[in-house]
């Protein structure tokens, strides 16, 4: 721990860790599967649309499809919730993702999908 650190600075800072870690994976694993696919940095301040998710990408005969990173335990925040409501609204797929192979998992299904 940064001695000029809070214990709550701290235990923040190792969960952004965790869920960069967590999106790089899934994002390997897009890559590794020739899936289209965009990851917002999490170094650099967000310009974009306030709660949009960590993760969007695009398989054949699916809708946009988007992840939320999150660490064991977390949930959304009321923001990032209102936007994911909002894409789903929109006929997008969203997921709140807490492991990779949570991810794998829907990423697998949907490619079930799409399999004659």
């Amino acid at each position: 721990m940064d001695l000029g650190q809070t214990a709550a600075e701290a235990e923040e800072k190792a969960g952004l860790k965790l869920e960069r870690e967590l999106q790089s994976e899934i994002a390997r694993y897009l890559r590794l599967n020739d899936i289209p696919h965009n990851v917002h940095r999490m170094d650099k301040k967000w310009t974009g649309t306030p709660g949009w998710p960590d993760i969007n990408f695009l398989m054949i005969k699916q809708p946009s499809l988007f992840f939320e990173c999150k660490r064991p335990g977390q949930t959304s925040e009321p923001h990032q919730i209102k936007c994911q409501n909002e894409l789903r609204a929109a006929g997008a797929l969203v997921w709140e993702v807490h492991s990779i192979v949570e991810g794998i998992q829907i990423i697998r299904k949907l490619r079930d999908k799409t399999k004659p």
